[in-house]
């Protein structure tokens, strides 16, 4: 049953990708040959080139956001996995993606600025002021839920909140040995992958992680 999910959602995910993932670039007129803001105004502090695998994993942990993760399980919890289901196929194409992607094009567009400003230059000031309430709201909804969800699973699993608490430190040496010494992304890739798993393994059959990120004293 679950193989079944898995297949026919990678097989909707695939399809959007193809046909309406296709639209909506010719509707953008996307040219993979035009600069981005990051090449024409590199200077390696705000504008700075970012590898395609790199970009790919930013923008995958900011779309997993409210929606497709906290909204399927109040869904799964109240209506069952078929509404849920639902949620997060028709959800990610029609209202992700999309959202996504305008988003993204729009700053593009617009020498990589943040939405709250190319909402200033087309609307104006006072469209930018309510935009800007809006979004400090949501976030700090958005950001409320997921420090709870944090603490509940950090409580209840010491071996999560050492690997996350180690994920931070190793993601900032991951960056400085790719921007700073220049070791390429699958050399890294190939060194901290191992680190990260084999933390993992660690903080399950440590007694010291165990008692130290235990939540009970």
């Amino acid at each position: 049953m679950l193989l079944t999910i898995f297949v026919i959602t990678i097989l909707c995910f695939a399809v959007a990708y193809k046909f309406y993932g296709g639209f909506q670039s010719r509707f953008y007129d996307l040219d993979p040959n035009r600069k981005t803001p990051a090449t024409e105004l590199q200077d390696d502090i705000d504008y700075c080139p970012a590898h395609p695998a790199v970009l790919m994993g930013h923008h995958f942990a900011s779309i997993a956001g409210a929606g497709p993760v906290v909204g399927p399980i109040a869904a799964a919890a109240a209506l069952g996995w078929l509404p849920t289901l639902l949620w997060i196929i028709i959800g990610c194409i029609f209202f992700g993606g999309v959202h996504d992607m305008g988003a993204l094009v729009a700053s593009i567009r617009h020498k990589g600025m943040s939405i709250g400003e190319v909402v200033r230059q087309w609307i104006g000031a006072r469209g930018h002021k309510l935009f800007l309430a809006f979004t400090w709201l949501s976030l700090t909804l958005v950001i409320a839920v997921f420090l709870e969800l944090a603490a509940q699973t950090f409580a209840a699993d010491p071996a999560v909140a050492f690997t996350a608490t180690l994920y931070i430190f190793l993601a900032m040496v991951f960056g400085v040995a790719i921007y700073h010494y220049g070791i390429s992304l699958k050399v890294s890739t190939i060194i901290m992958l191992p680190i990260l798993f084999g933390s993992l393994i660690f903080g399950i059959e440590s007694s010291w992680v165990q008692s130290t990120f235990c939540s009970e004293p």
